[in-house]
């Protein structure tokens, strides 16, 4: 979003969400020593546990971009804001989850510089180059 007569530009990006994820049940099998045999080394991934909550971030960025010659800066200041109702807990030490809360900010410069070339002996009638 362009504020100020386009001297500055406004991003934001919000989303909501809600989770339901249950701890998946451990594999059934044939018996140690018959063949197929290894589903005693089965144990959780560390985020296969069971949780319920909901997902609310915000992040807003203003940016005041300027050319520098042929060099693009843009100075920007971001932040966001982030709330998890249920984190996923340790499954293999039976630990519960809890909600987080998180405020993030960053302050800092990005540049670029545009190059490019023209190359009169590329020729493709399939990618339509000339």
């Amino acid at each position: 979003q362009p504020l100020l007569r386009d001297a500055l530009s406004w991003y934001e990006h919000s989303s909501i969400a809600y989770v339901r994820q249950a701890r998946p049940a451990a594999p059934t099998g044939p018996a140690a020593g018959q063949p197929g045999q290894g589903y005693q080394f089965w144990t959780l991934l560390p985020y296969e546990n069971q949780a319920i909550g909901e997902r609310l971030i915000s992040r807003q960025e203003i940016d005041l971009p300027f050319q520098a010659g042929p060099v693009k800066l843009v100075p920007y200041a971001l932040g966001e804001l982030g709330h998890w109702g249920q984190d996923i807990g340790d499954p293999n030490n039976n630990i519960e989850g809890s909600s987080i809360d998180r405020a993030y900010g960053q302050v800092g410069v990005r540049s670029s510089l545009p190059l490019w070339t023209a190359d009169n002996s590329v020729e493709s009638r399939l990618w339509n180059l000339h």
